[in-house]
């Protein structure tokens, strides 16, 4: 898909996704240790994983999910 591009489902992820954050630095050893015994909670600067920005096409759905 391409920046204001139509919807091509051939080129949708097809699987599961949650928590997804992008950083425009490279985390420390031990940020992503705290972030995976959920001792840290921190949403990426560059890509943020909130809910709301979740847009869902042809037939998937959302859920939530608390990992922690």
């Amino acid at each position: 898909d391409t920046l204001g591009g139509q919807f091509d489902a051939s080129q949708a992820l097809v699987g599961e996704l949650s928590q997804f954050n992008l950083w425009d630095r490279l985390l420390k050893p031990a940020e992503v240790a705290a972030l995976a015994d959920c001792s840290l909670s921190a949403l990426g600067n560059i890509a943020p994983w909130t809910d709301q920005d979740v847009d869902v096409y042809g037939g998937a759905t959302k859920e939530s999910l608390d990992p922690c």
